[in-house]
């Protein structure tokens, strides 16, 4: 009896195991079938997200070869102005919204810190004597006088600024890793 009832109750659990697999490959193959689904449907966006990504922007556009250019850049001159304002140009760099690697928020800070920093350097070349030289000419500016005060507040303020752009702006960066072409290349950058 012990066996006849052992071999039942093993017979029941391979019956257990059986419907239990077949339950499991059923949900199996449906999410398969689901996902494949899903992914064809993906494809097509995931295609169309790509080719919007490897597309050339304005600055890379600007920056091609010669032979490069007479192959992708299909731009007429006013086009080719207006992108050049777009990335040249501090005020339309700024608040245009183009399709550039650069987070916006970050280049509106660039933008006011850049003009108050300006204002603060070519402040601290102004003193009471340069004033009080003003003051006494009727309001007569020497330029001969302030040029040596000019060029050094250019030239730290470009300088100051050319740093805070190298350390905050990525699409320089992003533009070079586009441009790698080899997996070990990748590898290594990242």
């Amino acid at each position: 009896m012990k066996f006849k009832s052992s071999i039942k109750r093993k017979k029941r659990k391979r019956i257990k195991k059986n419907k239990l697999s077949n339950k499991i490959n059923n949900v199996k193959e449906t999410e398969n079938s689901y996902n494949n689904m899903i992914q064809s449907e993906n494809n097509e966006e995931i295609v169309k997200k790509i080719k919007t990504i490897l597309e050339y922007n304005d600055k890379e556009k600007n920056e091609f070869t010669y032979k490069k250019a007479l192959k992708y850049d299909k731009r007429n001159y006013c086009q080719f102005y207006f992108s050049l304002l777009k990335t040249k140009y501090i005020l339309i760099f700024t608040f245009y919204t183009s399709n550039d690697y650069n987070s916006k928020i970050i280049k509106i800070n660039l933008f006011f810190i850049g003009f108050v920093a300006n204002y603060a350097i070519n402040a601290l070349f102004f003193s009471d004597a340069t004033m009080h030289k003003i003051y006494e000419d009727y309001g007569t500016f020497d330029i001969i006088n302030q040029l040596p005060e000019i060029i050094y507040s250019y030239l730290i303020s470009t300088a100051y600024d050319f740093l805070l752009n190298l350390l905050a702006l990525s699409e320089d960066d992003i533009i070079e890793f586009k441009k790698t072409k080899k997996k070990v290349n990748l590898i290594n950058k990242v």
